[in-house]
């Protein structure tokens, strides 16, 4: 587990305000962003590990509410093997790879919080 992705960038793509909490340890300093609709922020946050719904009980993830805060409005993102996922409704069985790159191993990121209400990282270092 010491493959650790660091998201040191988010870009909201949406036409609405995101609220990022890094849920595994939400009072560290970096891990709270708010980004209005089409803004970019910096941020340190390590994307969590959660291997299983019982991790994800436990708030190993990242949480993306975009607009409104109710439960349909927000994903759950986490690494889990080689790859990050993304999923919804705290439900571990309905996981996704993030679209670009899932796979690319320890480094630094950015993350999109794109229109179609899907999350993509991309490498830079």
């Amino acid at each position: 587990m010491s493959d650790v992705r660091s998201v040191d960038r988010i870009y909201d793509q949406t036409d609405q305000t995101a609220k990022i909490v890094n849920q595994e340890s939400p009072a560290k300093p970096g891990n709270q962003l708010v980004l209005d609709a089409g803004n970019n922020n910096t941020c340190t946050m390590w994307t969590p590990w959660c291997d299983s719904q019982a991790e994800m009980n436990e708030s190993h993830y990242i949480e993306v509410t975009i607009g409104p805060d109710d439960p349909a409005n927000r994903l759950q993102i986490f690494q889990s093997g080689d790859y990050v996922w993304y999923t919804t409704q705290l439900d571990y069985s309905l996981r996704q790879h993030v679209q670009g790159d899932n796979a690319s191993g320890k480094g630094e990121y950015n993350m999109y919080i794109q229109s179609d209400r899907t999350i993509r990282y991309e490498k830079f270092a």
